[in-house]
């Protein structure tokens, strides 16, 4: 299977995404880049439990290479 790649530029960073918008390389990502993308999906800002999510879902995916599930997160994010 070929993933197909394309760059887009987040927080002024090209960043090379796959066709589902996944980082090819997830250790560019930056918070600028998480407020721009909040921004693009209609929210002002990113709260303190947003915040959380997003912590936690990449301390996960870096330790164990890949997200947890939606109970796991659920259950040991404190969200």
């Amino acid at each position: 299977m070929t993933t197909t790649l394309t760059t887009t530029t987040l927080a002024g960073v090209a960043v090379q995404v796959n066709e589902e918008g996944f980082f090819e390389d997830p250790k560019v990502w930056t918070p600028a880049m998480a407020e721009e993308m909040a921004k693009a999906d209609g929210l002002d800002a990113l709260n303190e439990q947003h915040w959380t999510v997003l912590n936690f879902m990449r301390k996960e995916f870096f330790e164990k290479g890949t997200g947890p599930t939606v109970r796991v997160l659920g259950k040991t994010s404190g969200v």
